[in-house]
């Protein structure tokens, strides 16, 4: 009896594996698609000679060799900027050599200069108000006195570099103070042309 049962058994066994015979299964791979390249393409930005940075007036013409007077009071600093260390400062008109420049830095056209004492940065002014002149063709700057800003009697001005105040309008008087880069000076007088200024 139990040789039958197990005769059956394999019997229906048989026939399962006949009725569902297994099926390959078929497998495909995953495609890949590459994406578009994102490499930025550098820009190239042609910048002409005759090119000012914003924010600065046309230079003056000079060029590394030209021989100029720097207005007394003009503070030389060591970098092209209003923050740089200052290096020089001359009390009288003093004849300098141009060795570099311009660069436009804080709205000023820079160059630098050599001569009497230490070498370094000044700026050049602005129109209608230049501290640098070429000594070609202009008279003796121990006779120079340059033309004055246009202010008024108590109008007030700003400083646009570290200044000395004196008692009088003279460089052997009493300094009274240094007033710092921005501050706002009221005008009482002047102007007076004492010692070049």
């Amino acid at each position: 009896m139990r040789r039958f049962f197990a005769f059956i058994l394999l019997l229906i066994s048989g026939m399962a594996l006949m009725l569902f015979p297994a099926t390959a299964q078929t497998v495909i791979p995953p495609t890949f698609t590459p994406l578009p390249s994102s490499t930025p393409v550098p820009t190239i930005t042609i910048i002409p000679p005759s090119y000012t940075p914003p924010g600065c007036f046309a230079p003056l013409g000079f060029a590394p060799g030209t021989v100029v007077v720097l207005t007394p009071g003009v503070n030389v600093r060591n970098l092209p900027s209003l923050s740089g260390a200052v290096v020089n400062y001359y009390v009288e008109a003093t004849v300098l050599t141009i060795t570099d420049g311009p660069i436009c830095a804080d709205g000023y056209n820079w160059w630098r200069v050599q001569g009497a004492g230490n070498p370094g940065w000044v700026i050049e002014g602005r129109p209608g108000r230049y501290f640098l002149t070429s000594i070609s063709g202009t008279p003796d700057p121990s006779t120079l006195c340059y033309p004055p800003v246009e202010l008024i009697v108590g109008e007030r001005a700003r400083v646009i570099t570290g200044i000395r105040v004196h008692t009088r309008a003279e460089l052997a008087s009493l300094v009274m103070t240094v007033a710092p880069r921005g501050s706002l000076l009221e005008v009482l007088r002047g102007p007076v042309c004492a010692d070049n200024l």
